[in-house]
């Protein structure tokens, strides 16, 4: 995806926010077109529609015909650039404790595909519409903003709420940014941003500022849509803005942002069961454990 920044640079419009892959280990799914295959049996009806619905959703925000998710059975696709959906994500037994994705298009594939793992649990990402897109989004090559460099001047992490599986998996550390385009402004309704009871043990894992809120349940920010669209070259579609300016979602402040007004979490926010997912198989260049 190094392509990609030659285009950022000259296309970028004021006010936008992402994190995008440039790292020449991925690359984006040839025509938009990505191909995948999950095996049979290997999820409930319940847990399939969650994936297919994430999948025509992203499809639907960017215009439909932009990117599209392929499904097939053997023998592969043509061009031999595809992945494989498990529970555990090309390990054997139950795999790991959190959904695993590379960030994009394994540039080295020859034939054999690539891993990603959707489960259900506390940790993962098979709840609801919303957390399959987020893992889909980093598919795609989108990567998230709450991993960006210069994220710290817009959100505050609690690591004492960290759970074992989230220090393990180390899914709070920034992007090494000569691997990511990352703009200086912040998306806080992006798609790709984790919810703060993912990964607790009993608190918010990380906070943001007093009258800032999380808005997103299931659609392609602005700011995703826009980024998307110039990675992959399709930018014919207008993309909408789901979450406009009340609250205003976006803050471009390079100054410390005071947080000490944030109400503490009540302890019954975090009662609910969420979905897990595993590490990737015996390949892990870098990748998304979100």
């Amino acid at each position: 995806m190094l392509e990609v920044v030659a285009v950022l640079l000259g296309s970028v419009v004021a006010g936008q926010a992402y994190v995008i892959n440039i790292d020449p280990a991925y690359a984006s799914w040839p025509s938009g077109i990505v191909y995948y295959t999950i095996p049979p049996n290997e999820y409930s009806t319940a847990h399939m529609n969650i994936i297919k619905e994430a999948m025509q959703q992203l499809e639907t925000d960017l215009g439909g015909s932009c990117i599209k998710f392929q499904e097939f059975t053997r023998p592969a696709p043509p061009q031999g650039k595809y992945v494989v959906i498990t529970h555990n994500g090309g390990l054997s037994g139950p795999g790991g404790q959190s959904c695993y994705t590379f960030p994009g298009m394994v540039a080295s594939q020859t034939g054999q595909g690539q891993y990603m793992a959707m489960q259900d649990g506390q940790n993962g990402c098979l709840r609801d519409k919303k957390q399959a897109m987020r893992i889909l989004a980093s598919l795609l090559g989108l990567r998230s903003e709450h991993n960006k460099p210069a994220r710290d001047f817009a959100i505050r992490m609690n690591p004492q709420f960290l759970d074992a599986v989230g220090r393990a998996d180390n899914v709070f550390s920034t992007y090494d940014p000569t691997r990511v385009y990352a703009s200086l402004q912040f998306d806080y309704n992006s798609i790709t941003m984790i919810d703060p009871i993912t990964f607790s043990n009993g608190g918010f894992t990380y906070t943001v500022p007093n009258g800032v809120f999380l808005r997103n349940t299931g659609r392609l920010s602005l700011m995703d849509c826009q980024a998307l669209q110039i990675m992959y070259a399709c930018r014919t579609h207008v993309c909408t803005d789901h979450f406009p300016p009340f609250p205003l979602a976006t803050t471009t402040s390079r100054i410390p942002l005071t947080f000490d007004t944030f109400p503490t979490p009540s302890p019954t926010f975090f009662t609910t069961t969420r979905p897990t997912g595993p590490v990737g198989p015996s390949q892990r260049p870098t990748i998304d454990l979100r």
